[in-house]
């Protein structure tokens, strides 16, 4: 059983200026404790090495013990053989010699493998003649693996070989290729419902809005059945994902809003920026900057602003809409208590709304 151990407390951190003096304290009693413990574990860690040296001692006389008891079952009567015929691995008859006795009949599945490498090099088919006298043995191939002439085999029964490519041919339906189809570069998402991968272009139709498309140049992933359709896009670098659902596919196509899976960051190094719906603006930029909200949102629209810049004087413009109910045009981001604020769009009658 592991001797117990007790866990050092928080290491104090000049980030926590604070709480720096209570955490180094603490830190610096337990360390007596710790070291003991630990000291303790090592010393069984040192008799565990030892009681681990004499059971490997043991299991190697036992190994050696099994491996003589193998050679004389080879030896024996049985279904199970060795050859030190050369052949090469391949399809088709081939021909070998093993020992006299064996109790192989003509139709059996067996394998044929490589001594030195069974689990690469083999082949796999069934007997087709068999001399026990003699030790001829003839075996149709039918399955192969690896490849090179070998002169050291054991020969064994197995079980039928199937000789299917596919998986249908072991009765287990084929899966959906999962190579990513390339859409043109213009595509119109909207178009896409076929499940599958897609790599979208660098100027999608009907995409996520954004001053550039968030996901151009990325993946979609689609799920459909026809009538209704889940489309799920990824941005190549910036982390953004979207996902929407369609429905009436094959009679009128309808597409739902984009939503975002998550707000994906955009370094804002200028003075102004738009923002669009799943953006996570981050302003870096020396001066203030204007941030102007998304034009014609829908409901659910969100974005984010975060002050990087350690100003007061960054500023939100509201473009035409209304903020918490109020018809103020813009809002200036003065206080230095906080460094990130998140908007969602509730109706034109209330505007954003700071969640």
């Amino acid at each position: 059983m592991p001797l117990p151990y007790t866990p050092l407390p928080t290491a104090p951190s000049r980030a926590r200026p604070t709480a720096f003096a209570d955490e180094g304290d603490a830190f610096m009693a337990a360390l007596p404790t710790f070291g003991t413990q630990m000291a303790a574990i090592g010393a069984q860690a040192e008799t565990n090495a030892s009681t681990a040296a004499a059971d490997a001692a043991t299991a190697s006389a036992a190994a050696s013990t099994a491996s003589a008891a193998a050679v004389t079952a080879v030896n024996a009567p049985g279904t199970s053989a060795t050859s030190t015929t050369s052949l090469t691995i391949g399809l088709g008859s081939k021909s070998l010699t093993i020992q006299t006795g064996k109790a192989f009949a003509v139709g059996q599945p067996v394998t044929i493998a490589d001594n030195a490498a069974p689990a690469t090099n083999w082949m796999a088919g069934n007997i087709s003649a068999h001399t026990p006298g003699t030790g001829a043995i003839t075996v149709n191939v039918l399955r192969t693996s690896g490849s090179g002439t070998i002169a050291s085999w054991t020969v064994a029964l197995a079980g039928p070989v199937n000789t299917a490519t596919t998986l249908a041919g072991y009765g287990i339906t084929d899966a959906v290729n999962t190579v990513a189809t390339a859409l043109a570069a213009s595509a119109d998402l909207n178009t896409v419902t076929a499940s599958g991968f897609y790599t979208i272009g660098a100027t999608p139709v009907n995409g996520p809005a954004g001053a550039t498309s968030p996901v151009a140049s990325g993946m979609l992933i689609v799920s459909s059945n026809g009538v209704r359709a889940v489309q799920l896009a990824f941005g190549q670098t910036n982390n953004a994902v979207f996902s929407r659902v369609g429905i009436s596919l094959s009679t009128s196509p309808s597409w739902g809003s984009w939503e975002p899976l998550e707000l994906y960051g955009v370094d804002v190094t200028g003075t102004t920026a738009t923002a669009y719906n799943g953006q996570h603006l981050k302003l870096t930029n020396a001066a203030a900057t204007t941030v102007t909200a998304p034009a014609s949102p829908s409901v659910g629209d969100r974005f984010r602003v975060s002050v990087m810049n350690g100003l007061v004087t960054n500023v939100i413009n509201w473009n035409g809409l209304k903020h918490e109910n109020l018809s103020d045009a813009t809002m200036t981001l003065d206080s230095s208590g906080f460094t990130s604020l998140e908007f969602e769009y509730q109706s034109a009658a209330y505007g954003w709304k700071m969640i």
